[in-house]
């Protein structure tokens, strides 16, 4: 298992930034280095990993720590002040997801062990309200009946002065009024609630001064408010018609502002707050009809927000060390290489942009959406299917080793939550430990440090520019490059990335697809903490409950996620080709087709004899495998696009578990766009893993090269089918 690991406060930063790293050691007061390497051709022979690390800069010595990371999602808000005596009211509109050996937290004051309260489910079900009365004694009572799982009900608890008792109840909604349980009543000394916070979804012990977060809630909340009101009737309150009286303290509305993590006090007293640690917005309500599908047309029936206890936006470690990156580094893909005194060693990945005044004539987009949704994936190793995918045993190595000791660290969007429900916001605040160089996948971010070295071999100048940054400044990022290159496994893709993509192919850029999988799933990256990722695939989801095919319309923008054909834009579109099928048990080559003769294609085989290409490479022996692609004429793929090669003979494997289509090979696909543009893809994310076999001396290396030589020629493509060439998404 891995004794170091760290991660950057930014993926993506200039030449010349002092860049804060996260460390965590296994084991405390360790001595540590630190240094900033970057990733160059290896220059191996005849086979082999084609990378080596380029140490540049100084190297920092710090002492490393065990560091504490704390998952979770919840919600803090500025609580209201009512005078000690006064009746007070708690509550909340409660779905409980699964079953928990924990007490759940619904609504909280800070508790310290003189004050506070606190509204929670039990571990046997039951709702408890619960105060800290001086003398460091709890008061308690809970209900008689428990709350049901998968079962909106309001809970609700407070203080009634004129019986001075505390109180607790959970009715169910919808419930006639003879099927309501007994309130709950015990004798308890009045308490004043504020000046402070109030907490949703965990609670807050005060520990001299140190806020602690313990007992979070799994499951959906919504409607929380506080009314100065006693027991009698407090299940029948209705937050919305006490907007405006003296008797509502707060009431925080979840279906205003879906978009963001701010919470809005709708009763007017400016009880403001913000949700923290990914929490699930745009999700279904009580008053969901069963119907709507889309929360932009009826934000009251998606009116909730999901919590979940291991949920994790910034794993808050502290003391971090500073590097530098060097004033004159070159735009390219980087790492902070952690060692331990034993020899232990970490690779933080980030990347290093361009400056203004210094531009290649290459632009490498770094698919960091697509290692934000791999980003510590489990289902590697614990989905059901994966030996038979793979046709052997999983391979698990340091960073999976790392990950099932430590899985407070975060999930990945393949991942579910332990109530059945999908992760759909992942974040690059923690480590990623599938991002790393030698990873036992030896897809992703490995295969693409292939890509990285090629071009050092070939002494070709790049740029590299991350999704994140793409999706911020649109198309203006790529007009600058001759030639934008796609790497291996660029899946995800959000729709302002696939607008500017197609607006650079359009106006004559040149597009070189080097992967498969490639465009296909819809996501969006928040505006004001970018590091966060919203990911929606109901169509791939295991769970089934009566809402989740309604939950596909992402929070961030209120457009459709999952695959890219919901919003009207498959990759067929931007690329020519779409997702065909997976089998990670083997891998085959390419057999060129008759399109291959084409003179317009003569190019890109100038030099390739054999009609069979690719029959070797790292990742199963072959270029086309893991996940491939294929083009659809009828989904968007150009009328006028060459279907280069196809593969043939893949096993059963790929057949019975991956194929997305009937049609199950790969294609390699290449078109003209309009203003003398181009666009080549090979199809395949096994392709890459092939460059640099027998020193770049190789069927794929020379096509690869072939085809980044002509489109970085000045001289522009003929409009062969340029009225059918241009496409808008």
């Amino acid at each position: 298992m891995k004794q170091i690991v760290g991660y950057t406060e930014s993926m993506s930063v200039d030449a010349g930034t002092i860049l804060d790293v996260y460390v965590h050691t296994e084991a405390s007061a360790v001595r540590c280095t630190a240094s900033v390497v970057r990733a160059r051709d290896a220059g191996r022979q005849p086979v082999g990993p084609a990378v080596r690390w380029e140490a540049i800069g100084e190297t920092v010595s710090f002492v490393g720590r065990s560091q504490t990371t704390t998952p979770g999602s919840y919600g803090l808000v500025k609580a209201p002040s009512l005078g000690s005596g006064e009746s007070v009211t708690f509550a909340v509109n409660a779905l409980l997801t699964t079953v928990s050996d924990t007490t759940q937290t619904l609504m909280a004051t800070t508790v310290t062990p003189d004050s506070g309260c606190a509204l929670v489910v039990d571990s046997t079900g039951h709702a408890v309200f619960t105060v800290a009365v001086p003398g460091g004694r709890t008061v308690a009572v809970r209900t008689e009946r428990p709350v049901e799982l998968l079962n909106w009900f309001r809970v609700y608890g407070g203080y009634d002065a004129e019986t001075q008792q505390i109180f607790v109840g959970a009715a169910r909604l919808g419930a006639d009024e003879d099927d309501l349980a007994p309130v709950g009543r015990y004798p308890c000394p009045a308490f004043a609630v504020g000046p402070g916070q109030i907490s949703l979804a965990t609670q807050c012990l005060d520990d001299d001064g140190r806020a602690i977060r313990i007992n979070s809630f799994i499951g959906r909340l919504e409607d929380p408010f506080i009314a100065r009101h006693g027991c009698e009737g407090a299940a029948a309150l209705d937050p919305r018609e006490l907007v405006g009286s003296d008797q509502l303290a707060a009431f925080w509305d979840f279906a205003v502002g879906i978009s963001g993590f701010d919470l809005v006090d709708a009763s007017g007293n400016g009880n403001f707050g913000t949700l923290h640690n990914l929490p699930q917005r745009a999700v279904c309500g009580s008053r969901w009809d069963g119907v709507a599908s889309d929360w932009t047309a009826s934000t009251d029936q998606y009116s909730a927000v999901h919590f979940f206890d291991e949920a994790l936006e910034d794993a808050e470690w502290v003391d971090p060390v500073r590097v530098q990156v060097p004033a004159d580094a070159a735009s390219g893909f980087y790492a902070v290489k952690l060692v331990t005194k034993a020899g232990e060693i970490d690779w933080v990945p980030f990347f290093v942009r361009p400056t203004v005044t210094k531009r290649a004539d290459v632009l490498l987009l770094a698919p960091t959406a697509s290692y934000l949704a791999y980003s510590n994936a489990r289902f590697y190793f614990e989905g059901p299917v994966q030996e038979m995918l793979f046709n052997r045993v999983v391979e698990i190595g340091a960073e999976e080793e790392f990950i099932i000791a430590h899985p407070e660290v975060g999930l990945s969007s393949y991942d579910q939550y332990r109530d059945g429900h999908d992760v759909t916001l992942v974040s690059s605040k923690h480590p990623n430990l599938n991002m790393r160089p030698g990873h036992a996948r030896e897809e992703g971010y490995t295969s693409d440090l292939d890509i990285v070295a090629w071009f050092d071999h070939l002494g070709e100048p790049i740029d590299v520019e991350c999704d994140h940054d793409l999706d911020r400044y649109g198309a203006e990022l790529l007009r600058h490059y001759r030639t934008v290159v796609i790497s291996t496994h660029p899946e995800y893709l959000s729709r302002k990335m696939g607008e500017a993509i197609a607006q650079y192919t359009n106006e004559g850029g040149r597009l070189l697809v080097l992967g498969g999988n490639a465009l296909d799933i819809t996501v969006a990256f928040h505006p004001e903490r970018p590091w966060i990722m919203e990911v929606r695939k109901p169509d791939f989801s295991p769970l089934e409950t009566p809402w989740h095919a309604s939950e596909r319309h992402l929070a961030f923008t209120g457009g459709p996620g999952g695959e890219a054909v919901h919003d009207d834009r498959p990759s067929e579109l931007l690329i020519g080709v779409g997702p065909a099928s997976m089998g990670f048990d083997e891998s085959k080559p390419f057999e060129l087709q008759e399109a291959a003769k084409n003179v317009r294609a003569s190019f890109i085989f100038d030099g390739v004899e054999a009609t069979t290409v690719g029959a070797h490479g790292r990742l199963g022996g072959g270029v086309v495998g893991q996940e491939w692609d294929q083009s659809s004429f009828e989904l968007g793929t150009p009328a006028h696009a060459l279907v280069l090669a196809r593969s043939y003979g893949h096993s059963i494997i790929s057949r019975r578990f991956g194929a997305l289509r009937p049609q199950n090979h790969a294609e390699m696909v290449f078109y003209e766009t309009g203003a003398g543009g181009a666009v080549f893809t090979v199809g395949s994310m096994a392709w890459c893993a092939a460059l640099a076999d027998w020193g770049y001396r190789n069927d794929v290396a020379r096509i690869s090269t072939n085809v980044l030589r002509r489109f970085l020629s000045p001289e522009p493509f003929a409009g062969v089918g340029a009225e059918s060439a241009g496409h808008s998404c």
